[in-house]
């Protein structure tokens, strides 16, 4: 749109106003100045008048050619089409202004045709004052701007159509000028790093006067080609994997006048990958270990049996007797082993029959006692109502005994040893808990843990390894928990460790539940939204932040995140007030949640919490972390879990 007293539509009105002399007498110079327009008006034009009352006084015959009526048949109708006009408001705006004595900027109207359709006519307004200065009249020229809308709601059009497709594309898209300016973001590359149409990508993304050395964009710009790299970026959701690609855009010429990016988040990607590297490792290992563990048997056969056939032909007081008493002794611990290998590489012949672990768990506490000694108390809470599930006894049982052999190493100054099990259902959310690793589905899951030194994390890497130990030389052969990962896994089950240096472990293992044939465990229903309000999440763990975090906004809360106290804190404050739920991890680095709330709580007394952990609420509320009566979730859970959680927190007193 042209400003008023620049445009051509005002400058031919002015120029046909002024040569006709129109300052005496209004009316008569309007007139005037219509002769000298006719020979300038095409069919795209028509001049109208108005009163200072807003009342149309004239209308030139023209209009016929733009909206096909007559001037005898639109004055009276004038008031009503600009009232139904979009744009009145603009209208009434500008005609306040021309009161003002003052050139008002252009405005549109959608006024009707009389064939029933839509035009668009773009006015300018002329004021036209007498000697003392007073407006008498309003003289409007108005151009037929049809063509040029139906062609701007049709570049819209094309335009909503394209974002909608760029929208779904799942990965970020930017465009570019040959400036590296950014012209065009689509909504998630918006939404990650906020709107920055007009500014230099490398002054955004990587504060530098110049592209990056490695710019992808850059070398497609040099070369004319796509080109792909890939970079890590620490977000508010912990480290994420980014591929981003890079091309040229040419115009008509086949000139670059501009490039594309498109950014992919592969961070799941690779983690995927990463696991997938280490099952391959795994693999090769136990096939390895398998092959060894079996050749090693037909040694040992050898051994064990023709030391056995030497022993029975020696005297009683043969003094070489208990040598080889000494050599059938070593030659069993060596097949102890080989039977651990065996069960690490998943080789072993199970004999699989319906236990229900209650049971079994219960038959061997008193064994189990005997294995951690009296300074360690050993509890048992078995689930109610528990599924069954298929399993190899004796496999299990070795499952048990080694754990609580781990355990009672990890607290030589006593503790507590807890067996726990549960009927679990893992939904979608609460299996990316575990990286995906475990499949949903409906399972029983068997806990042990531990009040001991815990494990760090670069410990927890590798603890499922063979021949890898923490424990001093001669005081273990690093199968214990091989051995415990093969048979879960031979077993199709799964294994998930939690622990923290200085806070103890658990070990969640899951079992498919027995399928009855015909009978399937149905899924629960999903969560329905349990409120609306600010909620504070406070995790160490990025990615199990990540993933409560899309748990808590599908239950349709506003949810501010924190990587531990000090950012839950500065979060809280700057939330003047808004929090009305807590959702804290309980162990982390420098203060632990009861302590978080403590302190939020006496900022604003009316706060709820919800505490979560890897460990128990028995564990935690041992060692002081939790207070009593605290509401609280044991991770992993699924939505339904905490849904229900939180409606327990928030209806509470």
């Amino acid at each position: 749109m042209q400003e008023p007293g620049n445009g051509k539509t005002v400058a031919v009105a002015t120029e046909a106003v002024d040569q006709a002399g129109a300052a005496a007498n209004p009316q008569e110079g309007m007139r005037a100045s219509e002769t000298r327009l006719v020979e300038i008006l095409t069919h795209d034009y028509f001049l109208f008048i108005k009163s200072p009352d807003n009342e149309l006084t004239y209308v030139s015959p023209t209009i016929a050619n733009v909206l096909g009526y007559s001037p005898e048949e639109f004055l009276p109708s004038f008031a009503g089409f600009c009232r139904q006009s979009p744009n009145r408001e603009q209208a009434e705006q500008a005609t306040a202004i021309s009161l003002a004595g003052r050139m008002p900027p252009s405005y549109s109207l959608k006024l009707p045709h009389k064939n029933g359709s839509w035009s668009w006519v773009e006015v300018a307004e002329i004021p036209v004052t007498d000697e003392q200065g007073r407006v008498v009249e309003i003289e409007c020229i108005a151009h037929n701007i049809t063509t040029l809308k139906q062609a701007e709601e049709l570049l819209l059009e094309e335009k909503n159509k394209l974002e909608t497709v760029f929208s779904t594309l799942g990965d970020g898209l930017t465009i570019l000028d040959r400036n590296f300016r950014i012209v065009y973001q689509n909504e998630l590359q918006r939404k990650r790093h906020g709107l920055q149409t007009g500014q230099p990508c490398h002054l955004i993304y990587c504060n530098r006067p110049s592209p990056c050395a490695d710019c992808p964009l850059a070398r497609s710009f040099a070369d004319g080609g796509v080109h792909r790299i890939e970079k890590e970026e620490n977000s508010r959701e912990g480290q994420r994997h980014f591929e981003i690609s890079a091309g040229p855009l040419r115009d008509s010429s086949g000139q670059i006048i501009g490039g594309f990016e498109i950014v992919r988040d592969v961070t799941q990607h690779k983690r995927l990958q990463a696991q997938f590297i280490q099952a391959q490792k795994m693999e090769a290992v136990g096939q390895l270990a398998g092959g060894v563990a079996h050749d090693f048997n037909n040694l040992l056969t050898g051994i064990i049996g023709f030391s056995g056939l030497v022993m029975d032909s020696l005297e009683e007081t043969s003094p070489l007797r208990e040598d080889l008493s000494e050599v059938l002794t070593l030659a069993k611990r060596a097949s102890n082993l080989t039977r651990q290998l065996l069960a690490f590489s998943r080789q072993q012949i199970l004999e699989s029959v319906e236990v229900n672990l209650n049971g079994l768990v219960d038959n061997l506490l008193k064994m189990l006692k005997r294995l951690i000694g009296e300074d360690i108390r050993l509890e048992f809470h078995p689930g109610a109502d528990l599924w069954p599930v298929s399993a190899d006894i004796g496999q299990i049982e070795q499952v048990l005994a080694n754990l609580t052999v781990n355990s009672r190493y990890a607290m030589p100054d006593g503790g507590l040893l807890r067996i726990e099990t549960a009927n679990r259902y893992i939904d979608e959310l609460a299996s990316t808990q575990h990286d995906g690793s475990v499949p949903p589905g409906p399972y029983v899951m068997l806990t042990v843990e531990d009040t001991g030194v815990g494990i760090d994390k670069e410990t927890q890497e590798q603890i499922f390894q063979p021949f890898f130990s923490t424990k001093g030389v001669g005081e273990g052969s690093g199968l214990g928990l091989s051995t415990v990962y093969g048979i879960v896994k031979q077993h199709n089950g799964f294994i998930w460790v939690y622990s923290e240096p200085g806070h103890g472990t658990s070990f969640h293992i899951y079992l498919p539940k027995l399928q009855e044939e015909g009978v399937e465990v149905p899924a629960p229903q999903p969560a329905t939204a349990v409120g609306r309000g600010v909620l504070l999440l406070v995790e160490d763990d990025d990615s199990v932040r990540v993933v409560i975090r899309r748990m808590l906004d599908t239950l349709g809360f506003t949810v501010l995140e924190a990587n531990g106290p000090v950012e839950a804190i500065k979060r809280f404050q700057e939330a003047a007030g808004s929090v009305k739920l807590l959702v804290s991890d309980v162990i982390m680095p420098g203060m632990n949640g009861r302590e978080l709330y403590d302190r939020l709580v006496a900022q604003a007394p009316g706060l709820r919490c919800l505490y979560m952990s890897g460990y128990s609420q028995e564990t935690i509320a041992a060692k002081g972390a939790l207070e009593s009566g605290g509401h609280f979730i044991q991770k992993p859970f699924t939505l339904d879990d905490i849904a229900t959680k939180i409606n327990k927190v928030l209806e509470s007193d």
